[in-house]
């Protein structure tokens, strides 16, 4: 199968390659969002952001703007910090237990393993399968 075209498609293929390789504590879905901004920050300090995680009716859903994320070297970045969350957020971090950064140290390690995978390993061209 070739490279996606689009960057939300391509960015699919990576998280499709991520999920197979690395488990993650719940399932995920990733939906798109033509902008994401803070509806509870004051009108004057809202900012746009590239993606949120959080957890919905047993799935980590992984949010990301279109807008912010508009190249596929901005999306699939995006894509693996996201993912690194869900990796991280196992069961009792995310029912509740909230003592853990919410970039910490596994988090990190997470990040830096599939960063790594897919830029300098041959991730980037096995996610093309998926």
């Amino acid at each position: 199968m070739p490279q996606a075209k689009t960057v939300e498609k391509r960015v699919a293929q990576i998280l499709a390659y991520l999920e197979s390789k690395y488990a993650a504590g719940y399932p995920v879905e990733l939906k798109w969002r033509k902008i994401l901004i803070d509806p509870d920050e004051p009108v004057k300090c809202r900012k746009e952001y590239a993606a949120e995680t959080y957890l919905e009716s047993g799935k980590i859903i992984i949010l990301m703007s279109r807008k912010r994320n508009r190249t596929y070297d901005y999306a699939i970045d995006t894509i693996i910090h996201e993912y690194a969350h869900a990796r991280d957020w196992r069961h009792a971090r995310i029912e509740g237990r909230e003592d853990r950064k919410i970039h910490g140290p596994e988090w990190a390690l997470y990040y830096g393993e599939m960063y790594t995978d897919i830029h300098d390993e041959d991730g980037w061209k096995l996610s093309r399968e998926f």
